[in-house]
Protein backbone atom coordinates (compact mmCIF):
# COMPACT_ATOMS: atom_id res chain seq x y z
CA UNK A 1 0.00 0.00 0.00
CA UNK A 2 1.31 3.55 -1.23
CA UNK A 3 0.90 6.77 0.35
CA UNK A 4 -2.99 8.03 -0.27
CA UNK A 5 -3.03 10.16 -3.22
CA UNK A 6 -3.61 13.98 -3.30
CA UNK A 7 -7.16 14.70 -4.96
CA UNK A 8 -8.26 17.92 -6.94
CA UNK A 9 -10.35 19.16 -3.76
CA UNK A 10 -7.19 18.45 -1.52
CA UNK A 11 -4.96 20.74 -4.45
CA UNK A 12 -7.66 23.15 -4.31
CA UNK A 13 -7.86 23.61 -0.64
CA UNK A 14 -3.94 23.98 -0.48
CA UNK A 15 -4.02 26.96 -2.91
CA UNK A 16 -7.24 28.54 -1.97
CA UNK A 17 -8.08 28.30 2.30
CA UNK A 18 -10.28 29.36 4.14
CA UNK A 19 -10.46 33.41 4.58
CA UNK A 20 -9.75 34.52 8.49
CA UNK A 21 -11.91 35.90 10.10
CA UNK A 22 -14.75 34.06 8.22
CA UNK A 23 -16.21 36.91 7.47
CA UNK A 24 -13.68 38.73 5.39
CA UNK A 25 -14.27 38.98 1.45
CA UNK A 26 -11.23 38.14 -0.31
CA UNK A 27 -10.20 36.63 -3.13
CA UNK A 28 -8.64 32.80 -4.48
CA UNK A 29 -6.73 32.39 -7.07
CA UNK A 30 -6.99 29.00 -8.29
CA UNK A 31 -4.12 29.47 -11.08
CA UNK A 32 -6.15 31.04 -13.98
CA UNK A 33 -8.97 32.26 -12.89
CA UNK A 34 -9.32 34.55 -9.68
CA UNK A 35 -12.76 33.95 -8.02
CA UNK A 36 -14.06 36.42 -5.12
CA UNK A 37 -14.84 34.63 -2.20
CA UNK A 38 -18.49 35.80 -0.63
CA UNK A 39 -18.28 37.53 2.79
CA UNK A 40 -20.45 35.96 5.01
CA UNK A 41 -22.59 38.32 6.87
CA UNK A 42 -21.91 38.85 10.80
CA UNK A 43 -24.86 37.24 12.81
CA UNK A 44 -25.33 37.74 16.31
CA UNK A 45 -27.30 35.27 18.36
CA UNK A 46 -28.52 35.57 22.11
CA UNK A 47 -30.44 32.52 23.20
CA UNK A 48 -31.66 31.60 26.89
CA UNK A 49 -28.90 30.65 29.72
CA UNK A 50 -27.84 26.70 29.49
CA UNK A 51 -29.13 27.13 33.36
CA UNK A 52 -33.44 27.31 32.14
CA UNK A 53 -32.76 23.37 30.52
CA UNK A 54 -31.21 21.98 33.82
CA UNK A 55 -33.97 23.53 35.47
CA UNK A 56 -36.26 21.87 33.05
CA UNK A 57 -34.39 18.65 33.28
CA UNK A 58 -34.86 18.72 37.24
CA UNK A 59 -38.74 19.76 36.28
CA UNK A 60 -39.27 16.61 34.18
CA UNK A 61 -37.56 14.25 36.86
CA UNK A 62 -39.91 15.70 39.56
CA UNK A 63 -43.22 15.47 36.72
CA UNK A 64 -41.94 11.41 35.49
CA UNK A 65 -41.93 10.38 39.36
CA UNK A 66 -46.48 12.28 39.44
CA UNK A 67 -46.88 10.58 36.32
CA UNK A 68 -45.96 7.52 37.27
CA UNK A 69 -48.60 6.91 39.61
CA UNK A 70 -51.15 6.91 37.75
CA UNK A 71 -52.09 7.39 34.13
CA UNK A 72 -54.17 10.27 35.43
CA UNK A 73 -50.88 12.45 35.92
CA UNK A 74 -49.56 11.87 32.69
CA UNK A 75 -50.48 15.58 31.27
CA UNK A 76 -48.33 17.06 33.78
CA UNK A 77 -45.38 15.32 31.63
CA UNK A 78 -46.79 18.24 29.33
CA UNK A 79 -45.06 21.34 31.35
CA UNK A 80 -41.59 20.40 31.39
CA UNK A 81 -42.13 19.87 27.88
CA UNK A 82 -43.52 22.95 27.14
CA UNK A 83 -40.99 24.80 28.99
CA UNK A 84 -38.30 23.04 27.18
CA UNK A 85 -40.05 23.91 23.12
CA UNK A 86 -39.99 28.09 24.79
CA UNK A 87 -36.71 27.35 25.78
CA UNK A 88 -35.29 26.09 22.39
CA UNK A 89 -37.11 28.36 20.46
CA UNK A 90 -37.26 32.02 21.52
CA UNK A 91 -34.58 34.41 21.30
CA UNK A 92 -32.99 37.22 19.36
CA UNK A 93 -30.73 37.16 16.25
CA UNK A 94 -29.07 40.46 14.88
CA UNK A 95 -27.16 40.89 12.10
CA UNK A 96 -26.18 44.16 9.49
CA UNK A 97 -29.65 44.06 8.29
CA UNK A 98 -32.38 42.85 10.09
CA UNK A 99 -33.25 42.17 14.44
CA UNK A 100 -35.11 39.07 14.57
CA UNK A 101 -37.02 37.95 17.33
CA UNK A 102 -37.67 34.68 18.19
CA UNK A 103 -41.26 33.45 20.23
CA UNK A 104 -42.22 30.19 21.20
CA UNK A 105 -44.83 30.47 18.20
CA UNK A 106 -43.51 32.79 15.94
CA UNK A 107 -41.06 35.06 15.00
CA UNK A 108 -40.92 38.99 13.54
CA UNK A 109 -38.16 40.55 11.92
CA UNK A 110 -37.36 44.60 11.87
CA UNK A 111 -35.07 46.55 9.91
CA UNK A 112 -33.38 48.69 11.54
CA UNK A 113 -34.72 51.47 10.27
CA UNK A 114 -37.94 50.61 12.46
CA UNK A 115 -36.26 50.21 15.39
CA UNK A 116 -35.93 54.11 17.15
CA UNK A 117 -33.33 52.18 20.32
CA UNK A 118 -33.71 50.18 22.88
CA UNK A 119 -35.28 49.98 26.96
CA UNK A 120 -34.34 48.28 30.13
CA UNK A 121 -36.47 48.16 32.96
CA UNK A 122 -36.41 46.21 35.80
CA UNK A 123 -33.91 43.50 34.29
CA UNK A 124 -35.94 43.03 30.90
CA UNK A 125 -34.58 45.07 27.70
CA UNK A 126 -37.33 45.85 24.77
CA UNK A 127 -36.96 47.51 21.35
CA UNK A 128 -38.82 51.05 20.60
CA UNK A 129 -40.53 50.78 17.30
CA UNK A 130 -41.03 53.75 14.78
CA UNK A 131 -44.11 55.28 14.66
CA UNK A 132 -43.56 53.98 10.82
CA UNK A 133 -43.49 50.76 12.71
CA UNK A 134 -46.26 51.15 14.20
CA UNK A 135 -44.57 52.11 17.91
CA UNK A 136 -45.00 50.71 20.92
CA UNK A 137 -42.05 48.54 22.40
CA UNK A 138 -41.24 44.85 21.77
CA UNK A 139 -39.65 43.10 24.36
CA UNK A 140 -36.90 40.83 23.80
CA UNK A 141 -36.65 37.55 25.05
CA UNK A 142 -33.04 36.42 25.85
CA UNK A 143 -31.39 39.81 25.99
CA UNK A 144 -30.67 41.20 29.48
CA UNK A 145 -29.65 44.38 30.90
CA UNK A 146 -26.23 42.86 30.97
CA UNK A 147 -25.99 41.63 27.53
CA UNK A 148 -27.27 44.69 25.95
CA UNK A 149 -23.94 46.26 25.54
CA UNK A 150 -22.97 43.17 23.40
CA UNK A 151 -25.80 43.92 21.61
CA UNK A 152 -25.28 47.25 20.51
CA UNK A 153 -21.83 46.49 20.42
CA UNK A 154 -22.83 43.76 17.63
CA UNK A 155 -25.03 46.33 15.35
CA UNK A 156 -22.24 48.41 15.23
CA UNK A 157 -19.60 45.97 13.85
CA UNK A 158 -21.68 44.39 11.56
CA UNK A 159 -23.08 47.65 10.11
CA UNK A 160 -19.00 48.56 9.44
CA UNK A 161 -18.19 45.63 8.45
CA UNK A 162 -21.78 46.01 5.69
CA UNK A 163 -20.38 49.58 4.69
CA UNK A 164 -16.91 48.34 4.54
CA UNK A 165 -17.44 45.39 1.93
CA UNK A 166 -19.30 48.05 0.15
Amino acid sequence: MGAPRATARDEQAARCPEPTPPHAGSTCDTGSVSTPTPARPIRVRFRQSFASVAAILLMAIGAFTIAAQSWWYAPVMLVPLGALWWVIRTGVDVDSEALTIHRAFGHRTLSWDEVEGFLSARGRVSVQLTEAAGGGTLRLPAVTPATLPHLIASVDVSSSATSADA
